[in-house]
C-alpha cells in the first residue's frame, strides 16, 4: 500500500545578513527588497548603521511581513 500525501508547498527564501552593518551593506539589502530579490533579512542591532537602516526599512512599501 502506498501512502499518497498532498505535496507540501515549497518556498524559496533569499536571506541577507547584517542589515545595519554599514551604509553600503544596508543600502544593498534595502535595494534587494525594493527590487523583489530578497525575502528576509537579519539586523545587526549594534551595528554602526542600525538607526539609518531602520529608517530605510520603514520606507519599504508594502511592509515586509514575518515569514510563516
Amino acid at each position: 500500500m502506498t501512502d499518497h500525501k498532498a505535496p507540501c508547498p515549497r518556498r524559496l527564501v533569499f536571506h541577507a545578513d547584517d542589515l545595519g552593518m554599514s551604509r553600503a551593506v544596508s543600502g544593498g539589502i534595502i535595494q534587494g527588497f525594493r527590487e523583489g530579490v530578497l525575502t528576509s533579512a537579519s539586523i545587526l542591532a549594534n551595528g554602526p548603521d542600525f538607526q539609518e537602516a531602520m529608517r530605510d526599512w520603514r520606507t519599504l512599501a508594502p511592509s515586509p511581513s514575518p515569514a510563516r
